[in-house]
């Protein structure tokens, strides 16, 4: 597992959100983003993960403030 070189957590309700930058193993020193959702749904934890390259980054910024703006 990729340790986290940065870390902000969001707890919103029952779940609890990680938005982590991490550095690549690839041996490029390339970092990434990785958006974490945690919850636990009766006795078992589950965790779903979003990962976001930076070549990704304007365009997943782009596409999110877009959606953002149309839900408020």
């Amino acid at each position: 597992m990729t340790e986290a070189i940065f870390s902000k957590p969001l707890k919103a309700g029952a779940k609890m959100y990680f938005f982590d930058v991490k550095q690549a193993q690839n041996g490029q020193k390339s970092k990434f983003i990785q958006i974490t959702e945690s919850w636990i749904k009766g006795d078992q934890k589950h965790r779903s993960s979003l990962t976001i390259f930076p070549d990704q980054l304007e365009a997943f910024s782009q596409a999110f403030e877009e959606v953002k703006a149309k839900a408020n």
